[in-house]
């Protein structure tokens, strides 16, 4: 293979080298004539092109308002400082994304909050977000990711960011791929011109549900009652690595003399020579706990306005201060259906008198 350099024209380069030299910017008639060839190939023939490329400066800055859904970011990233949320930076191995995490994490710390960082490994990670890393930080509490030089085209780990209650700002430079970019916090708030709030969220409402509900609107626990039925979503705590019988429930070997060795052992998990490896799906040791779990026909008990709050009876899933999701309880509206549609009949047969039953003719007596 042979490298062609373009050759650019001869009265621009000539133009360009004279401006550099009479300017002052370079010292010396062999350097203007070794650069100005280079910056008239990228595209830069002017002087003062060639002077904010040669000799940067803050103020050639572009204004940050111009990045995509910057301002829901920084109202994200405020209100998690402010409530002393933990914060995990997620950045890449090169020069640029370590920079850019160390001046971010510094950025956070001096504003007063709490930041952690994670560089992944070149060789064992590799390049890009990934979902192992996402879990990890929701079972530890995070709830706020920022991306830094990658996250562009992570669509999978902002999914699973998206299952688990993380929510994902992406920084990055970039460019998106044929399928667009991923489903970032920012974005949404961006696109509806609102504040950023606590998570995003979508529920389907039927046909008379939300019609008085404008755009950037509050949802209260008013429009519960107490005695209602409910079901609680959120996400389990996390219990780190676990064995099988913990991790699946299950009963365990015979606690019978000889089999001492195997009360907890999980048993056989491959198969014969054909087909000779380990299903996918086959229930074994590992990571427990951090899975979106749904807790139906929870009673409240009491509402509180004032401080927006609910009281509810039962096992809500999640940990101290984690977020869940309360809906009306799908059984309690398909049972209260059933009942309109079809009501029980016996009420209005128990206040009938019983119809006498005919006397029963006499039995001959036996000798």
């Amino acid at each position: 293979m042979q490298w062609i350099p373009k050759n650019p024209a001869h009265d621009a380069v000539e133009s360009l080298a004279s401006s550099l030299r009479s300017d002052g910017l370079l010292r010396g008639k062999s350097t203007a004539a070794i650069l100005a060839p280079l910056l008239v190939a990228r595209g830069i023939a002017d002087p003062e092109s060639a002077q904010r490329f040669l000799s940067p400066s803050l103020s050639h800055l572009h204004a940050p308002e111009q990045m995509m859904g910057l301002p829901a970011a920084v109202d994200r990233i405020d209100a998690a400082i402010e409530r002393k949320e933990p914060i995990l930076i997620y950045g890449d191995y090169d020069v640029d994304g370590t920079m850019a995490v160390i001046i971010l994490k510094t950025a956070i710390e001096l504003c007063g909050g709490a930041a952690d960082f994670h560089v992944p490994h070149r060789i064992r990670e590799g390049y890009d977000m990934r979902d192992d890393v996402i879990e990890r930080a929701a079972a530890a509490g995070i709830r706020l990711i920022i991306s830094v030089d990658m996250g562009i085209r992570a669509f999978a780990p902002a999914e699973t960011a998206h299952r688990l209650g993380v929510e994902l700002i992406v920084t990055d430079h970039h460019l998106p791929g044929p399928d667009g970019v991923p489903k970032a916090l920012a974005g949404h708030f961006a696109k509806a011109n609102v504040a950023a709030g606590d998570s995003s969220r979508e529920f389907r409402l039927g046909k008379s549900e939300g019609e008085g509900l404008a755009v950037g609107g509050e949802l209260k626990v008013d429009m519960f009652k107490p005695g209602q039925i409910v079901d609680v979503t959120g996400t389990t705590l996390g219990k780190g690595f676990a064995g099988t019988m913990k991790r699946h429930n299950f009963a365990g070997g015979m606690k019978t003399h000889g089999n001492s060795v195997s009360h907890r052992a999980p048993g056989s998990i491959g198969q014969r020579q054909t087909p000779g490896r380990v299903f996918k799906g086959k229930r074994m040791s590992g990571h427990m706990g951090v899975r979106n779990r749904t807790i139906e026909n929870l009673r409240i008990v009491e509402i509180d306005v004032p401080r927006n709050l609910l009281l509810i009876s039962g096992a809500v899933p999640g940990s101290e201060g984690g977020r869940v999701i309360v809906r009306p309880s799908v059984k309690a509206q398909a049972q209260t259906r059933r009942r309109r549609l079809a009501p029980n009949k016996a009420p209005a047969a128990a206040g009938k008198p019983a119809a006498a039953k005919p006397a029963a003719a006499p039995k001959a007596a036996k000798k």
